[in-house]
């Protein structure tokens, strides 16, 4: 499977966007595969991909390739398990999500 379907690499975001205590840190599309290092284990699909970490828990912002839309999801890093919460139900929601806060 592609790292990130074709369609989508002009919509990856170009730079990291900070607020408040955080902010997300987006992985360049040239290093999205080495980044995937860490991310497996009980309930970690293979159709998950890491595309961006919250900087200030380094908590992932994940995709789900198995599904057309692209769904974005986070889940806490570190505690065994993988208890995902959804972020946006698809990638462009997410970014223009991102876009009307004015973050991005």
């Amino acid at each position: 499977m592609e790292p990130f379907p074709s369609a989508s690499r002009s919509d990856l975001p170009p730079k990291d966007l900070s607020f408040g205590y955080g902010g997300i840190e987006f992985f360049p599309i040239e290093s999205i595969v080495d980044e995937q290092a860490g991310y497996i284990g009980s309930g970690w699909s293979e159709g998950w991909l890491v595309v961006a970490r919250e900087t200030l828990c380094g908590d992932p912002i994940f995709v789900d390739r198995a599904v057309a839309a692209l769904p974005v999801f986070t889940a806490m890093h570190g505690t065994g398990d993988w208890d995902t919460t959804i972020v946006a139900p698809s990638w462009p929601e997410f970014w223009k999500g991102l876009l009307e806060q004015g973050e991005a």
